[in-house]
């Protein structure tokens, strides 16, 4: 490959983005060029946006991509379409023996070069390795660039005590029991989504503000849509994905004795919560914390997403262009969207009917 070879990317620095030519480096024993077909926005980069410390950096993780290139050996072939996770932890350090493989040295290591939102990238050989998986035609990118996300929620609903059945796809447990999804952006309604796709046994409560989007939820499968939550709902597991002190004792209120808070969202940096402590203590609660998804965890995602079991395409909202990626963040914040696709070789956006109505 020509080391000079420029790939036009989204780049963030100095409290901006642009769309800016990278240099590519060569291809190192093992790895993959892709040629970007669909990159996700997700809560994490939006979180990098408002927080970033002003080095020039590209983002995106959620990658769908044509092979183009490889070096040496290697599982995949030019023409290949993949999808492909950006963390492999090492497997063999104590963390990892421990199950806490999102937490290991190596997991941190970002296996996309650059990131997503470009028109081409490199794929690490670990990533080649153990994260990538390869499409066939039954499997939409669209669907599949949700890889990543929903290997998190399937880590979420096993730290939440959901594990039943989960990581094996045995039939489920027969007893119900009721969840409460605080917030039905696109991630809390990828809960919803998993959820039902595993065949789990539960009530499903989403506690979400807008009425438009508790519509929607109700439409993907919610059993009820509450706001404000009514006291009393008990709920044996709740899942933030909402973030932050505030929403953090909501769940709190929620959660039956001896029930489960999940944590699934970043906070502000400075963001601190007044814990009731006495109530934790007489009534057992627990709070976890539940970060991003490891190897076993993604291998499940894809399976539920080749299987036709999960299909998260209602979640895509909007498809656009990488010179749109400004409008795309902007539709985030302001709650216009879902979810937000950019299609880097795509001259303008491919007309996609809108999953999110309009709020009354």
């Amino acid at each position: 490959m020509n080391a000079e070879r420029t790939t036009p990317a989204v780049v963030l620095a100095h409290g901006g983005t642009a769309l800016r030519p990278l240099p590519l480096r060569r291809l190192r024993q093992g790895e993959v060029l892709l040629r970007v077909r669909a990159a996700g926005l997700c809560g994490t980069d939006l979180f990098k946006l408002r927080h970033h410390d002003g080095a020039a950096t590209v983002l995106g993780h959620e990658v769908v991509g044509e092979v183009i290139e490889t070096a040496g050996r290697c599982r995949f072939e030019r023409g290949d379409l993949v999808v492909a996770a950006h963390h492999v932890a090492c497997g063999v350090c104590a963390l990892c023996r421990g199950g806490s493989e999102t937490q290991c040295d190596g997991f941190r290591e970002n296996l996309l070069d650059p990131g997503g939102f470009c028109t081409h990238t490199i794929l690490a050989r670990r990533a080649v390795d153990h994260a990538a998986y390869l499409l066939d035609d039954a499997l939409d990118p669209l669907a599949a660039v949700f890889l990543e996300p929903t290997a998190c929620v399937l880590r979420a609903l096993e730290r939440g005590g959901l594990e039943h059945g989960i990581l094996s796809l045995e039939p489920p447990a027969p007893d119900s029991v009721r969840v409460v999804v605080q917030g039905a952006g696109s991630m809390g309604l990828l809960h919803l989504l998993v959820i039902r796709a595993l065949g789990l046994h539960a009530e499903i409560v989403i506690a979400e503000p807008d009425p438009a989007r508790r519509r929607l939820a109700e439409r993907l499968g919610a059993d009820r849509t509450v706001w404000p939550p009514p006291t009393g709902l008990d709920a044996d597991v709740v899942f933030d994905t909402v973030g932050g002190g505030a929403a953090l004792r909501q769940a709190i209120e929620l959660a039956r004795r001896g029930g489960t808070v999940v944590l699934f969202a970043h906070a502000d940096d400075d963001s601190d919560a007044a814990l009731p402590f006495n109530r934790l203590f007489r009534s057992e609660q627990r709070i976890v914390a539940s970060y991003s998804g490891s190897a076993r965890e993604q291998g499940l995602a894809f399976q539920l997403l080749s299987s036709g079991a999960l299909d998260p395409r209602t979640l895509v909202t909007h498809e656009l262009p990488l010179d749109a990626f400004d409008i795309g963040v902007e539709h985030c914040r302001a709650g216009r969207a879902l979810k937000v696709v950019f299609r880097p070789h795509y001259e303008a956006a491919p007309a996609r009917p809108m999953a999110l109505p309009a709020t009354a």
